[in-house]
């Protein structure tokens, strides 16, 4: 089923360094997806439709919450925007011992909620959204890929969403990661690692690359 984000954990091995020598201390099970998917929810309930006020008002919000983490609540300035089109690209830096800089990217403008019908306004509520859809699936006459999807949303295992699949998730693994990257100890954060968040991926392109003077 599209645009959906699996809801429970899968076995991971632990976790090593790589060969950027990026790495965090490893998670108990679970924890990683736990916080990816909050992070993913949160992110979804933040409607950013390419065009819309709403995706001028993402970036913003984003930053908002970047600056209320311990890390950045004493240096604010390591999270920032930049004009891109007619919203912004969101900037967040954690500082490591060498100048080699590890980049996690990705967007935060979605499609419109028009294929949803009469369950667009649940769009960007993905549990809502789930009741409304297996409630209008719960009848005799579905065809094959409403079954599908009825199994899926009944498995407990998918939440549908406008912008979880794409690309809001991908962005709450990338915040994820540095959220724990920022927890280190200055000493144990070996390179920079720097997120950035876009809107409308080719809208933005000529400005994704900005730099912090």
């Amino acid at each position: 089923m599209s645009q959906s984000l699996p809801t429970s954990p899968p076995s991971q091995p632990p976790a090593h360094p790589d060969s950027t020598g990026l790495t965090v201390p490893a998670a108990t099970p679970g924890d990683w997806f736990t916080r990816t998917r909050e992070l993913a929810l949160t992110l979804t309930g933040w409607p950013s439709v390419t065009g819309t006020p709403g995706e001028q008002q993402f970036p913003l919000q984003l930053r908002n919450l970047l600056r209320s983490w311990p890390a950045f609540q004493s240096e604010p300035e390591r999270v920032w925007t930049a004009p891109a089109g007619t919203s912004a690209n969101l900037y967040a830096l954690v500082r490591g011992q060498q100048p080699d800089t590890v980049i996690l990217s990705g967007h935060f403008d979605t499609v419109g909620t028009d294929a949803y019908g009469p369950h667009a306004p649940h769009a960007f509520t993905p549990h809502a959204l789930r009741d409304a859809l297996l409630r209008h699936l719960d009848r005799p006459d579905l065809s094959g890929p409403e079954r599908q999807a009825r199994q899926d949303l009944l498995s407990g295992e998918f939440l549908p969403g406008r912008g979880l699949l794409d690309m809001k998730a991908g962005l709450a693994a990338g915040l994820a990661v540095l959220e724990r990257y920022a927890a280190l100890a200055p000493a144990d954060r070996p390179v920079n690692l720097l997120l950035i968040a876009s809107p409308d991926v080719l809208r933005s392109q000529p400005a994704l690359m900005r730099r912090k003077g």
